[in-house]
């Protein structure tokens, strides 16, 4: 029942993946930061540490700067909001050799407050910001609030196609010849089956995809096993390669084993669409693909708000996009930064031109 003036430290940082089960389901039943989704151990730490701080006690933690975008971790930024005076960033700075990991440092007080300082160490940028304007994710950036039009508005954003087993499916080399994808192998693909589709490992290379579905009046229709095993005999042959993988995917619940592992993006192959890499780091370059073209990565962007892809394209190549991207994506290697979907979508701009 101890209570504290100052907390200092470097708590253990341990993904989700690696906590033994019974350690997650204590630290769930015990601590509300890991009540949903795929917690990191050091949640606990500053839970535990904020509930044993004395009134107007002071602690800071040095964590991975994660803290402030990743999804699973908004409960804790609720219980830190009230409390945060000051956030000191090293962005890509490294401070532990080694590892990938982008560093902050948390300074909280035991007393509610409007506002706290932000320090970027990198750019040796310090600025004022009010706690109220911080939204599910943390944007260090007071220009936020004034901004008006929302991309997601304008432009659908969504991942890009998911076979979960890209090696059966993704035609790299190839040629063509009389009605058939011809194979280094020897196996045939019925050309009818394929369609074209584009690699991001391939540096915008063209290349093909088995595509096990049709579309009837502008709707995508599935298969059923014993059409596509009678229609395309020398794609089921290829695909039987890769049969105890496939059936092995976490994949939808009503897939079947010749078709990619999620539903996703699947209706919207058919229309021209924008697509960009979902890990971006320099800049932002925003591809645009023909109707029926498979993205095999990334995200896929097309027009529902009367703006044409050629605008989406203005818009995330801008300056301030780029400036969003440094906000709101997660690090991962260097100076890389991680994208979501609705990281695109909620991004908000008065002008882009």
């Amino acid at each position: 029942n101890r209570e504290f003036s100052y907390v200092l430290g470097n708590p253990p940082y341990i993904v989700y993946r690696d906590i033994e089960k019974n350690e997650r389901d204590y630290l769930r039943s015990h601590f509300e930061s890991c009540g949903e989704g795929k917690f990191d151990y050091y949640y606990a730490f500053i839970e535990k540490s904020i509930h044993d701080l004395e009134e107007n006690g002071c602690m800071a933690y040095i964590v991975p700067s994660s803290i402030y975008k990743n999804v699973f971790a908004r409960r804790l930024r609720e219980k830190i909001r009230p409390f945060l005076t000051g956030v000191y960033d090293y962005t890509s700075q490294n401070k532990f050799p080694g590892t990938t990991i982008s560093s902050t440092v948390l300074c909280m007080r035991k007393q509610v407050s409007v506002d706290f300082c932000y320090r970027d160490m990198e750019q040796k940028r310090e600025i004022r910001l009010r706690k109220e304007l911080l939204g599910e994710k943390w944007i260090f950036d007071n220009a936020t609030a004034e901004r008006r039009i929302r991309f997601g508005e304008w432009f659908q954003v969504s991942n890009t196609v998911a076979t979960l087993c890209n090696d059966a499916f993704l035609l790299e080399d190839y040629r063509k010849e009389n009605g058939y994808y011809i194979l280094p192998d020897g196996d045939q693909i019925e050309e009818e089956v394929v369609k074209p589709a584009i690699s991001r490992k391939r540096r915008g290379e063209t290349c093909a995809m088995i595509f096990p579905y049709t579309y009837e009046s502008g709707e995508l229709r599935h298969y059923t096993n014993e059409e596509f095993r009678e229609r395309f005999p020398c794609a089921v042959k290829h695909l039987e390669r890769f049969q105890e993988r496939l059936k092995k995917r976490a994949s939808d619940k009503n897939a079947a084993w010749f078709e990619y592992g999620r539903g996703q993006a699947l209706q919207k192959v058919q229309y021209r669409k924008a697509v960009l890499p979902s890990i971006l780091t320099n800049r932002v370059r925003v591809m645009i693909v023909a109707e029926g073209v498979i993205p095999c990565a990334g995200f896929m962007i097309t027009e529902r708000g009367g703006r044409t892809l050629e605008d989406a394209k203005n818009i995330l190549e801008s300056p301030g996009f780029y400036h969003y991207l440094r906000q709101i994506g997660i690090f991962t290697t260097g100076k890389s930064r991680r994208l979501t979907v609705k990281d695109i979508e909620n991004y908000s701009f008065d002008t882009w031109r």
